[in-house]
């Protein structure tokens, strides 16, 4: 395929500019191109039906890195069965053709035009597949075209023949992008999406040249081979235009890196960017000069870590001048400058050493900073999704400054406080779609079970343009925060398969504000009536109680449809006992807490769950010679607090069991005993009597071994109620109860030596190494 022959024709109709996306050279030409054909109107490769978003793009507020967002909702099953939600991203960084093309199309107050095929109507047509570029690296004409220029990747063969060589003439520069365009063709496979695209921009270009005289159209070289053959007649597709949406967002240089995975992106953007700033002042070296600044800003960070000299830096910027001569380039580019800062930085072997100074210079020529989109104050809320207006309408409305980078903070009393409580949902929502917008700094996390004593909440918040781009990511999920939240926790629940999790599920609903939503969640029902996991049906059942008494002091009633499937957890936890009662360590402690909870529960809901249907499986366990010591002492215990046995046969079976149990099973049964029962230790000598001879009993190796099992089961007791045992005990041993409850005395004079002692013992410590402050490090 030659050169067409009218290819860059000033005096035609119609001229078409390739480019290589992202390209700085290609953004220096094609704004000489403009001056030199003064076209009345300018065409660029992008989807149609964002031409409204080309003034915001062209604004001066707006700073790249930016792209057009463009989303899909399949509510018709037109992509696919599944209904799913689509997006798509079109990025433009400061020194991108398109947006160059944009920016000159407004200082010559011309029209410019989107022509390529809408984001819907490709998926329609072709389904969720990359977008086409004609810039796939890994492609074999690339991996052999970079082989035979000696070159590591396509990339840096470009940049060698197009980035640095930009002094050619400008019609020369389009010849050559173009001739590559053509061999990209020859070594493709046809490409039924491309041929689509390509047919639906010339329709385009046809419309638009019965309106213009000089168009200007700038696509990709890929494309723009195809566009000047000959016309192919396509048959579009359809597509809902409702469910459809275009808006502008800030974007990041990192997402446009094509090391990240964007395929039509060019590594370094923000090197290429920088050196392009420096192109349009008029540097006659803008490589050079950006690579020095480069090198500076590496070693001024590699300075905190090991001593970069001057003459450190001096050599780095020899060699990339030399590789440069060596490479046959005017000026070192970006391959240049890794490898200067890799040979005069990187100390020792590269392989071996962390290369710290590496990593800095690839994350600073890649960008770690975003864009900016300057928004309209019209109030139309044109170019942004409604979920991002309804995020600024809350901070309105809940009066949280969103015009400062200082991180403010507010307290929340969530139970006594309704509009404290509507704030706190807000929050938890914003805190859940990922912005970045608040955090919690302390407060319960009743899901969790992590602080529930709290009733106050301590929020920091700082607003961000980072919070904008999150949330047009997340508007194909719903016009405000509230539909896009609730959008994204049902999605959730496909994953949610048994009742521990479904009551974390209605916990973190609360906490967002979604109480009417309790019965409405069919999924939530199957996995409470499904789930035949007993510890799983007993945290279910703590859950709801919590959610029952949540809502009725911050809502004022108890929602009946978390009642009923509480009543369903309850009897399903019942039906399994029989299969836990020989439950043996954690999860016999899991199995004891379910069994004491349900006993609890039996006194609150009386008028829903049967304290007589628990008592008769409680019974069958103290009777079942299987059960675990800890669930016979729990089962045992629930019997005495029921009153279904005397204080003193509830003391002889405690009595007994002890007498003739050994070591970890004495101390497991009497843990069960006192979580579950703790008073039969104050109803007389009996039971303390048969714990202190089990433990008399014991080796010294044994009681070592029990000792932490009856620690834990004693911190049950309240430091009276620890007293009043200790005075038991030391009564039955003959000697004072001071002797157990009292402590030693010391004089002043004492407690002062004392402390002068601490003091030198930790500065000798401290001298060998072997202490540090609270907070340090030994």
């Amino acid at each position: 395929m030659a050169i067409s022959e009218n290819f860059f024709d000033l005096s035609a109709p119609v001229i078409y500019f390739p480019v290589r996306h992202h390209s700085p050279a290609c953004a220096y030409h094609l704004k000489k191109a403009v001056g030199m054909y003064s076209p009345d109107c300018i065409l660029i490769e992008g989807p149609s039906d964002c031409d409204h978003l080309i003034p915001y793009l062209a604004d001066g507020g707006t700073v790249p890195p930016v792209c057009i967002y463009s989303s899909y909702d399949d509510k018709g099953g037109n992509v696919s069965e599944d209904r799913e939600k689509y997006r798509a991203y079109y990025p433009f960084l400061p020194c991108s053709p398109e947006y160059i093309a944009i920016k000159t199309a407004a200082e010559r107050k011309i029209p410019a035009h989107f022509i390529d095929m809408p984001y819907a109507l490709l998926l329609t047509m072709f389904g969720q597949t990359e977008k086409g570029n004609g810039y796939d690296e890994s492609a074999e004409y690339y991996r052999l075209a970079a082989e035979r220029a000696r070159c590591r990747c396509f990339s840096e063969l470009w940049e060698r023949g197009f980035e640095l060589r930009r002094g050619c003439d400008t019609e020369e520069f389009a010849e050559k992008v173009y001739t590559l365009g053509v061999h990209m063709r020859e070594l493709s496979h046809p490409d039924g999406r491309n041929d689509c695209r390509e047919a639906y921009m010339r329709e385009r270009i046809a419309a638009f040249s019965k309106e213009h005289k000089r168009i200007l159209v700038v696509t990709g070289a890929y494309h723009t081979v195809g566009l000047m053959g000959e016309t192919k007649k396509v048959k579009y597709g359809k597509y809902s235009k409702t469910d459809s949406a275009s808006y502008l967002m800030p974007y990041s240089f990192a997402e446009t890196d094509s090391r990240s995975g964007y395929g039509a992106g060019i590594p370094f953007p923000a090197f290429y960017s920088a050196a392009y700033r420096k192109i349009e002042k008029g540097s006659a070296s803008p490589y050079l000069e950006t690579a020095e600044e480069y090198i500076v800003s590496t070693a001024r960070y590699a300075r905190k870590k090991q001593p970069v000299s001057l003459p450190d830096e001096t050599e780095a910027m020899y060699m990339a001048n030399s590789l440069a001569a060596l490479r046959g380039v005017p000026e070192p580019g970006a391959f240049e400058l890794i490898d200067g800062v890799r040979s005069a930085f990187v100390k020792g072997d590269i392989t071996a050493s962390a290369a710290f100074e590496l990593d800095f210079l690839l994350r600073r020529m890649t960008g770690m900073g975003a864009g900016e989109v300057n928004l309209p104050d019209d109030g139309t809320g044109s170019i942004i999704p409604p979920c991002v207006a309804d995020f600024r309408a809350l901070c309105k409305k809940y009066r949280l400054s969103t015009g400062t980078a200082v991180r403010q903070s507010t307290v929340l009393d969530i139970v006594k406080n309704p509009a404290h409580y509507e704030k706190s949902c807000f929050f938890h929502r914003m805190e859940y779609l990922g912005t970045d917008f608040c955090k919690r700094e302390s407060g319960p996390d009743y899901a969790r079970n992590a602080d529930s004593a709290l009733i106050r909440e301590k929020w920091s918040y700082r607003y961000g343009t980072s919070v904008d781009t999150v949330l047009t990511d997340l508007s194909v999920y719903g016009g405000s925060i509230e539909t896009v939240t609730l959008s994204l926790l049902k999605k959730e629940l496909k994953d949610i398969h048994t009742a521990e999790k479904a009551g974390v599920f209605l916990l973190d609903l609360f906490s967002a504000g979604f109480s009417d939503r309790f019965g409405s969640l069919p999924e939530i029902n199957d996995a409470v009536r499904d789930d035949l996991e007993f510890t799983s049906q007993c945290v279910f059942m703590a859950k709801a109680n919590r959610l029952i008494m949540l809502q009725k002091n911050i809502r004022g009633k108890e929602p009946d449809s978390i009642r009923e499937l509480m009543k369903i957890s309850f009897g399903t936890a019942l039906c399994r006992i029989p299969f836990v009662r020989s439950a043996a360590g954690e999860q016999a402690d899991r199995v004891c807490t379910g069994l004491r909870l349900m006993y609890s529960l039996t006194g609150e809901y009386k008028d829903i769950l049967s304290r007589d249907g628990l008592m008769a499986e409680v019974q069958a366990a103290v009777s079942d010679s299987r059960s675990s010591p800890s669930v016979y002492g729990v089962c045992l215990a629930l019997c005495g607090r029921a009153g279904l046995m005397t204080e003193d046969e509830y003391g002889e079976r405690v009595s007994a069991y002890m007498m003739s149990a050994e070591g970890q099973d004495a101390a497991d049964f009497i843990g069960g005993v006192i979580s579950a029962g703790r008073d039969i230790i104050f109803t007389g000598k009996t039971v303390l009597e048969s714990i202190d001879g089990a433990l008399r009993r014991m080796d010294s190796e044994r009681f070592t071994e029990v000792l932490p099992r009856l620690r834990r089961a004693f911190t049950a007791f309240l430091p009276a109620e620890t007293a009043r045992i200790s005075r038991k005990l030391a009564d039955m041993s003959g000697m004072s109860d001071s002797t157990l409850t009292g402590s030693d005395v010391f004089s002043a004079d004492e407690i002062h030596r004392a402390s002068l002692l601490d003091r030198k013992a930790a500065e000798t410590l401290r001298r060998y190494g072997l202490y540090a402050p609270e907070g340090g490090k030994t």
